[in-house]
């Protein structure tokens, strides 16, 4: 089995009442999807971070590529590894808010690492954003 991490950015198109919801809902349906990660806004933007069976978080990037309420969807990081015996440090799934220079900073971040692999990323969006 395929195990795969990734992280994405998406303008978002809805206003800060909204995101609320659109929390609720992905915790929802990652959850039922077996997927872990977070969901992490700044008001303007929401970064996704997606760990669990390939297949299923495929599955949700094209949810989020066809979501009306987020544009330019934009894929920063992606990992693929046999089997992951790690604890993962966001074990279920959470959400939160971050200042737009923590999304900032882990866009550069991603974009700088040519291997696409994620620890540094990991780092920076858990050690500078408010998850629940």
């Amino acid at each position: 089995m395929i195990i795969r991490t990734i992280l994405c950015v998406c303008a978002l198109r809805i206003d800060a009442v909204a995101i609320g919801k659109l929390f609720q809902e992905t915790r929802a349906l990652r959850g039922a999807a077996g997927i872990d990660g977070a969901i992490i806004s700044d008001g303007e933007r929401v970064a996704h971070l997606l760990v669990g069976v390939r297949d299923a978080v495929d599955a949700v990037v094209l949810q989020l590529r066809s979501d009306a309420r987020m544009a330019e969807p934009m894929l920063l990081a992606m990992q693929d590894i046999e089997t992951d015996h790690r604890p993962w440090p966001l074990a279920g799934w959470k959400a939160g808010w971050a200042t737009p220079d923590v999304l900032d900073t882990m866009t550069e971040v991603a974009k700088s690492q040519s291997d696409g692999r994620l620890p540094d990323t990991l780092r920076a969006l858990l050690g500078r954003c408010d998850l629940l």
